[in-house]
């Protein structure tokens, strides 16, 4: 019999499971099998074209913007075997909460590379980054890299306590995750009356930069369509790892056009070795004026969380403007371009003064508020091709995504960061920006508890000075924190392997986005101080040229080398330190004369 009782911290207060060995085999076995037959499924859909067209909105956005490598598909096979696993066993023996969220781990059937291979070894004394993020935390060398799973802050919801999207509590459904977007996310304009349009697109580069889920494919990485009447007549055609966004019949944008759905793919289910909890941190996120950060801690896990990937850093979605204005050199309004004859188009970019037209109108055009309303350019024409009618509808993305990661409802992470929970829609409306949203919420779902964490932390009234809610806030700053103080090679680190001079670290501490802008850009003369913000009296564009816009002495990381060849061994100790004391002047003289040429 294996037991697995002894299993630590995860099974604490947990009866124990044994099961027996030739169980497990069965069990493995059936996983196996069911892959195999997957393997089949997709060779069928291949051979029988059922994909996304080329050029349409879900072929876009499954092949160019969820791109998956070959090894995340490897490992996402090793996930489904151990997630369908853990549901014979869950089913087998009845399982309920906290055992089904980690029966697939505790005993894999199908053990993934990552976790068999020993962690990496080392080198305390490298100054720079791995590309993979390898070797930050040198105790935890792993924790951030890449191909590891999103850190979980609450055990997921699921409705089969494995890897099925949650229902509602009492075991009803949810609303359709188009319907939310549909009722809730309406195109109702409201302007940011302080931050620029460039704060929106920062904060997509960050996300970018941070986040990348692996999405589920198909035979040979190929995109997978889940909506269609090849479909409708022959459900056996439809993927596993679909789950499509069903469209009413009232749908406004989509049933005029016959359209009953959109394709929505779920992500790669991740083959994690263990489980994890942590507890947030707090500290302040602001960079020092001065000195070096002391705040380095290897007890902080820096992996993006799944919270913060698929709900609270998505909350810059309702700030998308959905014309996208271009300005010329003398402040003149060139043109108005819609957001999706954009998409996947940069031709128009390539056109001169065109990259600096829409910088500058960046500058110069406010976000949208962050709220409950969603342009319609990505809510019925994301992605959409040219000479199209539709694409697909981010709201309800969102929406079905954080369903899809087994997020649990926005009350959970109210309590989750400590603020009390919403009892009642009366209540709710007592917190959000827009109190009629409210009559909505309640329309669609039947329970205050029910509410998905991206509807209400979207509708939260911000903070004072913030553009988010409580809700949203906590949780960014909980990932922003761990980002920095979970960091070995923040910028600011006193770690003598890593840090830069105090002279070097002065001069990055002059750096900001409009020296870049200033210095990256074809023909923008004039930037505000703080291009994220829109210009004002107290934001006034300020010349390139200006002492206001520092340059960067990069003086500062010359590297002086010894011209000098040494010595042939005949000269005394002497002679050599006069030597050693005459390259040392001649370094300096070199250093100040590449200072007054730059």
């Amino acid at each position: 019999m294996l037991d697995v009782s002894s299993a630590g911290h995860l099974l604490s207060g947990v009866r124990p499971l044994s099961i027996s060995k030739e169980y497990l085999s069965t069990v493995r076995n059936s996983s196996l099998l069911r892959l195999s037959q997957l393997d089949k499924l997709e060779t069928r859909l291949k051979q029988k074209g059922v994909q996304p067209a080329p050029h349409s909105a879900s072929h876009r956005h499954q092949q160019l913007f969820m791109s998956t490598s070959n090894r995340a598909r490897e490992h996402a096979r090793d996930g489904m075997v151990n997630n369908w696993a853990a549901q014979i066993i869950t089913r087998d023996y009845n399982l309920s909460s906290p055992w089904t969220e980690r029966v697939s781990q505790l005993i894999p059937v199908r053990t993934p590379d990552i976790c068999r291979a020993p962690p990496p070894s080392c080198n305390a004394s490298y100054p720079y980054r791995t590309a993979n993020g390898t070797c930050n935390n040198l105790q935890n060398p792993l924790w951030g890299s890449a191909f590891r799973a999103f850190r979980r802050v609450l055990q997921p919801d699921y409705e089969d306590g494995v890897s099925f999207p949650r229902s509602a509590d009492d075991g009803g459904y949810l609303p359709a995750a188009r319907q939310v977007c549909r009722h809730i996310f309406t195109d109702e304009y409201h302007g940011d009356t302080t931050r620029s349009l460039l704060m929106m697109q920062w904060g997509q580069f960050i996300d970018h930069d941070l986040t990348a889920t692996a999405a589920s494919k198909g035979s040979g990485g190929a995109p997978i369509r889940c909506c269609g009447p090849d479909i409708d007549n022959d459900p056996t055609l439809l993927h596993p790892e679909c789950a499509p966004l069903l469209i009413s019949f009232e749908d406004p944008q989509f049933a005029k056009l016959n359209v009953s759905c959109l394709d929505f793919v779920r992500s790669a289910p991740a083959p994690l070795c263990t489980y994890g909890e942590d507890l947030a941190q707090s500290a302040s996120l602001l960079p020092q004026t001065e000195g070096y950060f002391t705040g380095y801690s290897e007890q902080i896990d820096p992996t993006i969380s799944n919270v913060f990937a698929t709900a609270a850093f998505r909350f810059g979605h309702s700030q998308i403007q959905g014309l996208i204005k271009m300005v010329g050199a003398f402040s003149k309004t060139e043109d108005f371009i819609q957001l999706h004859r954009l998409y996947f188009n940069p031709f128009r970019l390539y056109q001169d003064t065109k990259m600096t037209s829409l910088v500058r109108g960046q500058l110069n055009t406010c976000s949208r508020a962050t709220d409950g309303h969603l342009t319609s350019q990505i809510t019925t024409h994301l992605f959409e091709a040219e000479n199209a009618t539709t694409g697909l509808d981010l709201g309800a993305i969102n929406v079905q995504r954080g369903r899809d990661h087994g997020l649990p409802p926005y009350n959970a992470w109210r309590r989750r960061c400590g603020l009390p929970p919403v009892t009642s829609f009366e209540q709710l409306r007592g917190i959000v920006q827009q109190p009629e949203q409210v009559d909505h919420v309640q329309m669609l779902y039947r329970s205050i508890e029910h509410v998905d964490l991206y509807v209400g932390g979207l509708l939260e009234r911000p903070l004072e000075g913030a553009a988010v809610g409580p809700t949203f806030a906590c949780l960014l700053t909980d990932q922003f924190v761990r980002l920095k103080a979970g960091d070995r090679f923040w910028y600011e680190s006193g770690d003598p392997n890593v840090r830069f001079t105090p002279d070097q670290l002065q001069e990055i501490r002059k750096a900001n986005l409009a020296r870049v802008l200033c210095d990256t850009s074809d023909d923008i003369r004039r930037v505000q101080e703080r291009p994220m913000l829109l210009p004002s009296e107290d934001n006034k564009p300020q010349p390139c040229g200006s002492v206001a816009l520092p340059v960067l002495d990069l003086g500062y990381w010359e590297e002086i080398v010894d011209e000098d060849d040494g010595n042939d061994g005949n000269d005394d100790g002497n002679d050599a330190g006069k030597e050693a004391e005459a390259n040392d002047e001649a370094g300096k003289k070199r250093r100040k004369s590449w200072h007054r040429r730059h």
